[in-house]
């Protein structure tokens, strides 16, 4: 039987895994109501349960961390700033919420904007920790990416219009938020020796129908982006780059490709298209058919039965290969 990390690692490479390794994550909420249905104690981990080959560790990739506070707290909603120094009002018992300010509303004063050091110690998980969770998965460290992370600093709609407007302002932007949670994620795998499994960043940038800007703003703003931050981490000697994205972003998979990353496409039949499975040098990409899968095992299927499903995905996955 193969060990964990040889089983991903393995899978990774495009070479036959004992079995399929599997990933996902599930909502607070359904693991209190897994807990309650099969009994379990409030200990027990259901990534055991499933059988999870991986893991992410999250190093804090906010600007500014120092600046994390609740600001106003009432019976209706909550006001917080995080660390992207966004101010937010959040409704109780909500998952959304509304900004109410950003760290840049205005372009002019990009130049009095200054990142927290990437080497605080507050903002990485105590080795001993890694080191039990490493021991039990093929851990991978996770960062954001340009496109949605740098979208934090100007909101959602401005960072559209930037996009569409002030392509030259928007690669600065885009790049110095790039150089950061680069500089974050780097010493997250010095920390942790994690360089076997690698990096994998998120960064939904999908619609429904394709990306949330234009393929010319990609290789305009984007690609240099990616290209420079996927040829840091070759250099480190980061073993995978990974790239996580939903939505329809085919349009400028070859960009993404070229420049050196690969993507899991959290896939849906909602979305109306086809899953896809590439390689590039090596940085491979690898089907994650999550939302699928998640909603079986939401349904309460058992273990069995949500293994079987994700062994068919890979054998699908290595038939498009």
């Amino acid at each position: 039987m193969s060990s964990v990390h040889e089983r991903v690692l393995r899978a990774l490479d495009f070479q036959q895994p004992d079995r399929v390794p599997i990933y996902d994550s599930f909502w607070p909420e359904f693991i209190e109501a897994w807990r309650a249905a099969q009994g379990r104690a409030a200990g027990d981990d259901i990534d055991d349960h499933y059988s999870m080959d991986v893991a992410i560790i999250i190093p804090d990739e906010t600007p500014f961390p120092s600046q994390k506070a609740v600001l106003e707290e009432r019976a209706a909603y909550t006001i917080t700033r995080d660390g992207w120094g966004m101010v937010q009002r959040v409704p109780s018992g909500a998952k959304f919420y509304e900004t109410l300010a950003v760290a840049l509303p205005e372009k002019r004063l990009l130049d009095r904007v200054s990142f927290e050091s990437p080497l605080l110690d507050a903002r990485y998980a105590p080795l001993a920790e890694v080191r039990v969770l490493q021991r039990k998965r093929c851990v991978f460290i996770k960062t954001g990416g340009p496109y949605l992370r740098t979208s934090n600093l100007r909101g959602t709609e401005q960072w559209l219009v930037d996009l569409a407007e002030d392509p030259a302002f928007a690669y600065e932007l885009a790049m110095m938020v790039t150089r950061h949670i680069t500089a974050v994620g780097l010493e997250a795998l010095r920390r942790y020796d994690a360089y076997e499994a690698g990096i994998w960043f998120f960064d939904d940038m999908g619609a429904n129908v394709g990306p949330m800007f234009s393929p010319r703003t990609f290789e305009r703003v984007f690609y240099p982006c990616y290209r420079w931050m996927c040829e840091q981490y070759r250099v480190a000697g980061a073993g995978h780059i990974l790239l996580h994205c939903d939505g329809n972003i085919e349009a400028i998979l070859d960009g993404l490709i070229d420049a050196g990353s690969v993507a899991p496409i959290r896939w849906s039949p909602r979305r109306g298209w086809t899953p896809w499975l590439c390689a590039s040098g090596m940085a491979i990409a690898w089907l994650c058919w999550a939302d699928w899968i998640t909603r079986i095992s939401c349904r309460g299927a058992p273990a069995p039965r949500w293994r079987r499903m994700c062994a068919m995905c890979w054998k699908r996955a290595m038939t498009a290969a």
